[in-house]
């Protein structure tokens, strides 16, 4: 089995007149699917998470790209599937707020310490 993760571009399937772009960007992905994975198109089955994915928006709003996951068998059957990357994306936000807190800690230590020098009284004759 061989499996590749690929980015198809949707873009021309805004081409088309608005009530047929999701229809023509389906069709665009199980081509360009059975082009890069070298199978006829007839063998090419999308998972329906990938075909919600781009029917989200309604027909008239297709997304302009999709990250998906092909799987081609010994048959030549390909299996399109939609690539899971939300736990990638909470990860950037978890690691984004860890830096942000981090900094501001940071620079609360240097403001008392900016404070702490500034506070001393000056002893006066």
């Amino acid at each position: 089995m061989i499996s590749r993760v690929y980015t198809v571009p949707l873009k021309k399937a805004w081409r088309r007149k608005k009530s047929r772009r999701a229809e023509a960007a389906m069709k665009f992905l199980r081509s360009f699917i059975a082009r890069h994975m070298k199978t006829e198109e007839e063998k090419v089955k999308i998972d329906n998470k990938v075909n919600e994915a781009v029917w989200a928006r309604s027909m008239n709003n297709p997304p302009r790209r999709i990250r998906v996951k092909a799987d081609k068998y010994d048959d030549g059957t390909v299996v399109v599937s939609l690539l899971e990357e939300g736990k990638r994306v909470e990860e950037k936000k978890t690691e984004k707020r860890e830096r942000k807190a981090a900094k501001k800690k940071k620079k609360e230590e240097e403001a008392k310490k900016g404070a702490g020098e500034q506070e001393k009284p000056h002893e006066e004759s």
